[in-house]
């Protein structure tokens, strides 16, 4: 990595999921070119929630609700699963927590009415995120 990218954003981010449940997860925006990475940390375990994996589609439509001033075309989400917040069992319906950090490169298609919709998640390694984020991830 020839340059370090810092995050301009490294926050917890509030929404609703279609079922009207709260959620929050870490959110941290990148842009280390003509694109925009945001790295999506699970919270699910911490705040009760449900997790990235089943609300993705919501979790991505209020963040860009929130941030206009990313562009659906340019943008890169990578979900992670942090090794050191997998302490207690999973909720029902949710991903189980894991033993190890993992990062999966998610894409969307668009409904007609412009939604994320039809997600795909690639794993990826953490040097392939580092690659996307343009920053080591700590």
């Amino acid at each position: 990595m020839d340059t370090v990218h810092a995050a301009v954003a490294d926050y917890e981010f509030s929404y609703t999921d279609r079922l009207a449940r709260r959620a929050t997860h870490r959110i941290r925006i990148f842009r280390p070119g003509t694109w925009t990475t945001v790295l999506i940390t699970d919270r699910s375990v911490k705040h009760r929630c449900p997790s990235v994996t089943n609300s993705i589609e919501e979790l991505i439509d209020a963040l860009l609700q929130a941030h206009p001033e990313i562009h659906r075309e340019r943008l890169v989400v990578i979900e992670h699963y942090d090794d050191r917040s997998s302490s207690r069992p999973a909720v029902s319906g949710a991903r189980p927590p894991t033993t190890r950090e993992t990062f999966d490169l998610v894409s969307f298609s668009r409904g007609e009415d412009g939604y994320a919709c039809d997600p795909n998640w690639k794993r990826v390694t953490k040097a392939e995120a580092e690659q996307w984020t343009g920053s080591t991830l700590v």
